[in-house]
């Protein structure tokens, strides 16, 4: 406790300096937590579908035109109930003729009202993508993740029961386990274009553009809510893929199948869309990672030196220290408190800003979504400084002889 008391004095003998380096480490850490947010605001993207990306196969939309024209005009001729295939029974169908057969995911879509008339709709993922999801949750209760809401205009907050009424008409009790921030992007597999981007699985929504409420849930989740199939419907694409690997020779003759089909079917290789994702990262790396050593390395030498530049300054203090009992190796310690102050107080603010940013939904808006990575850099860059700002004091009050010092000061 003494150490920490002496290094308080020092710290407030040079007040403004030991303040600017505050500032410095709090400028360091936002920067490089900027970086890390807009880079990490591209990967979550890729996050969701990491269990299928890496698998042969495509993201799929199918729409057999010519069937539903001929459906139309059967219905039309013998007066029969005109009954349209669903955009899952098309596509089941259709994979019908591929061989070897893959197997297919896709997100369903449950369309209701809450008790206030209020629109929602609610997106169901398989259990492995919803598991996989790192989308920025501005709230949620802890220890549960069963749906995720972005609530809009409704209210519903993290831990809220609330009703809502499905297509067939019967009211289910739901609970919100967390909610997303404004903007968010809500996994939704409705669209398609040949330059395949990842962002084409998802929708942004926004309560500025946005008049209803979406939900994120999984299969489990929303079986254990109590919907029923006939009120799940699946968005009009998917994803096809085999989980295990097929000779290249028959993925490119399926390829070229889809090709010639062209007219019904919309695709984009799963290998394609990784590629993107990562092509797009990468551009973050190079253009973020040089300009982030470059601050890193500058203001952790810097916070070294001036901490050195202290220790020489305080010498005197240090000789008095020893003259009243304390061992010369020990003063090295009054250093090291001073470095975890100045340190501490970085970290605890920087950390309030990143907060901030968050729950004023300010970070979303710069399209920027924080995680744990972010917490391990900050303490890495913590660590680094932490060591190089005590090493140089060390080496600078280990070359020091005590009994010299305290000759040169009483010549002084």
């Amino acid at each position: 406790m003494k150490y920490f008391k002496l290094a308080l004095l020092s710290i407030g003998e040079r007040f403004k300096t030991n303040l600017l380096l505050v500032l410095q480490l709090i400028f360091m850490l936002v920067v490089v937590n900027y970086m890390i947010g807009s880079m990490h605001s591209r990967s979550m993207l890729s996050d969701t579908y990491r269990s299928v990306l890496d698998k042969q196969g495509w993201y799929m939309q199918y729409n057999d035109f010519d069937e539903i024209d001929r459906l139309i005009d059967q219905a039309a001729e013998t007066g029969e109930d005109l009954y349209l295939p669903s955009a899952e029974e098309q596509l089941v169908g259709y994979l019908e003729q591929f061989d070897p057969k893959p197997e297919y995911k896709g997100i369903c879509q449950a369309c209701g009202w809450l008790e206030d008339g209020y629109y929602a709709d609610i997106f169901i993922l398989p259990d492995e993508w919803f598991d996989d999801l790192t989308l920025p949750v501005k709230s949620s209760v802890i220890g549960s993740n069963k749906l995720l809401v972005f609530s809009n205009k409704s209210g519903i907050g993290a831990g809220d029961e609330f009703r809502f009424k499905t297509t067939n008409q019967r009211w289910l009790t739901l609970k919100a386990t967390g909610t997303l921030t404004d903007p968010a992007y809500i996994p939704r597999q409705t669209s398609w274009h040949r330059d395949g981007s990842i962002d084409m699985l998802y929708q942004k929504v926004s309560s500025s553009k946005d008049d209803q409420a979406f939900m994120l849930t999984s299969v489990s989740a929303a079986e254990s809510f109590g919907f029923e199939k006939t009120e799940m419907t699946m968005t009009s694409a998917a994803v096809v893929y085999y989980p295990d690997p097929i000779p290249e020779a028959d993925y490119d003759r399926l390829t070229e199948k889809l090709h010639a089909d062209g007219i019904n079917v919309g695709y984009t290789k799963l290998s394609d869309l990784k590629a993107a994702a990562e092509s797009d990262l990468k551009e973050d790396l190079g253009k973020y990672v040089p300009l982030g050593v470059v601050v890193m390395l500058i203001v952790i030498l810097g916070t070294a030196g001036a901490i050195a530049i202290q220790t020489l300054d305080e010498m005197k203090n240090y000789a008095v220290m020893y003259l009243c009992g304390m061992k010369w190796r020990r003063t090295v310690l009054v250093n090291l408190c001073k470095v975890v102050i100045l340190l501490t107080a970085s970290l605890v603010i920087s950390a309030a800003l990143m907060s901030i940013l968050q729950s004023q939904n300010i970070a979303a808006e710069l399209g920027l979504s924080f995680g744990r990575t972010n917490l391990y850099v900050s303490l890495l860059l913590i660590a680094l400084t932490l060591i190089s700002s005590v090493l140089l004091p060390f080496i600078l009050l280990r070359k020091s002889e005590p009994a010299e010092l305290m000759r040169r000061i009483k010549n002084d």
